[in-house]
């Protein structure tokens, strides 16, 4: 199976930098990111475009319907590991998004 085989078989919770690294090497990991395929969040963890978008809609969508979302929920709604909805929520506050009060976000105001 290819790198991205293993991305599409557990979508929320895929092989990280180190791994992939391993798998395919640092030069091949790198133009899967400069071409689109992939994206890095944070240091160590990796989503595909469409995946990362998945959880950015549910987020919206949550924050619209709840006032906001904590960790726990993004976490539980997609089945992942607490360090994939970390680097998540924080790409989120990062690209104006969301913004973090305490233990949840909030969608920011524009």
């Amino acid at each position: 199976t290819t790198l991205l085989d293993q991305f599409d078989a557990a979508p929320y919770t895929p092989p990280t930098v180190k791994q992939s690294v391993e798998l395919i090497g640092e030069e091949l990991l790198s133009a899967l990111v400069e071409t689109g395929q992939l994206m890095q969040l944070g240091e160590d963890v990796l989503l595909q475009p469409k995946r990362y978008d998945e959880m950015k809609d549910a987020v919206i969508s949550h924050i619209q319907t709840h006032g906001n979302i904590s960790l726990a929920e993004l976490r539980d709604m997609f089945d992942t590991s607490r360090k994939y909805a970390v680097a998540v929520l924080e790409q989120l506050d990062q690209r104006g998004v969301t913004i973090r009060q305490g233990d949840v976000r909030k969608l920011r105001r524009k």
